[in-house]
């Protein structure tokens, strides 16, 4: 009687092997567009690029430097030839992208510094308030420079698998839409250009565009934020590294400076809990619109040289805030 059951016949070992072999020439695409290709992956390596350069000089030049890095809020605010030329302070600018994450940012600067050397963490609120993992971006942008590496714990523990790494080193359909938009309505491809890189890693920009504040984090640190913050402060103990914590600044409209600048002083107090906090008076917190060019973290070049002489004073006079101020201040109605 025959069978009710279907029979199914395997695959001709030939087909089997086209489709594996289409399988890997899609991947292979996907990861040559993302390397070398990819708007966003080419400026920011580029970007990286020029800051290692930079960096390599002051190590020739200096017996030790500072380091400052976070996200793009950093890239835009810091200006080294300024602290160096004006403040007689030798620093690198080694902020990238946010959209990096934390971990893999963090693990970007500390390559950077040396025995002597001073680590600015200037990581923006929204980073260390939400789990850390490394991203697309960040596995995308590690292999552009060459350097996978960068993507394992403070540790040098391995946090994605070779595997996974592999499978992001492709675009998302978010990232193809969006092109295929930009192409479609003739529009740059990305926002910024090389040429917005400036010799010592600062990037610039013309565009404006309207932006709205203050910008978003979550209510507190995460746990994943605080063993980076534990780790940062014991590797930086074991390497002579002296490091300390610098809110970025962002735009808060003025009916809401006030609330944002307890919240900020709220957030400063967490962080110091593991690290010494740089005394910025004015709380991470601006209501003047014209500081900023495109979002609210993204100073203009002007307010940037005013963020950087005042970083740099703080540095030399080593002006910290105290827990029971920040206490205070996160308590002031």
């Amino acid at each position: 009687m025959p069978s009710s059951t279907s029979h199914f016949e395997p695959a001709p070992p030939g087909l089997a092997r086209m489709v594996l072999g289409f399988t890997l020439l899609a991947w292979v695409a996907c990861a040559a567009y993302t390397l070398w290709l990819n708007p966003s992956v080419h400026f920011f390596r580029h970007a990286a690029r020029v800051k290692q350069n930079y960096l390599a000089g002051l190590d020739a030049a200096h017996t030790n430097k500072v380091v400052v890095y976070g996200g793009s809020s950093s890239a835009f605010a810091i200006n080294g030839q300024a602290m160096w030329r004006e403040e007689g302070v030798p620093a690198a600018n080694l902020g990238l992208a946010a959209d990096y994450g934390a971990l893999f940012l963090t693990r970007w600067a500390m390559a950077g510094a040396r025995s002597g050397d001073m680590l600015i963490v200037a990581l923006e609120p929204g980073l260390l308030t939400r789990p850390l993992e490394h991203s697309s971006e960040a596995v995308q942008i590690s292999y552009a420079l060459g350097r996978p590496g960068l993507l394992r714990d403070l540790d040098g523990s391995s946090v994605l698998p070779l595997g996974s790494q592999l499978l992001r080193l492709r675009p998302d359909a978010r990232h193809m839409v969006t092109l295929l938009g930009k192409l479609a309505g003739r529009r740059p491809l990305f926002r910024y250009r090389t040429q917005d890189v400036r010799p010592d890693g600062q990037v610039t920009t013309s565009v404006r565009l309207p932006i709205s504040g203050p910008p978003e984090r979550g209510a507190e640190l995460s746990p994943d934020a605080r063993r980076l913050l534990e780790g940062l402060r014991q590797w930086s103990a074991r390497h002579g590294v002296r490091v300390a914590y610098s809110l970025p600044r962002g735009y808060a409209p003025e009916e809401t400076i006030q609330s944002f600048r307890q919240a900020n002083a709220g957030f400063l107090h967490e962080i110091a809990a593991y690290l010494p906090v740089l005394k910025d008076q004015t709380l991470g917190a601006s209501s003047l619109r014209d500081d900023f060019a495109d979002t609210n973290w993204h100073l203009t070049e002007a307010a940037a040289l005013a963020r950087s002489r005042e970083l740099a004073r703080q540095i030399k006079s080593w002006q910290i805030w105290t827990p029971d101020e920040l206490a205070a201040l996160s308590a002031r109605p």
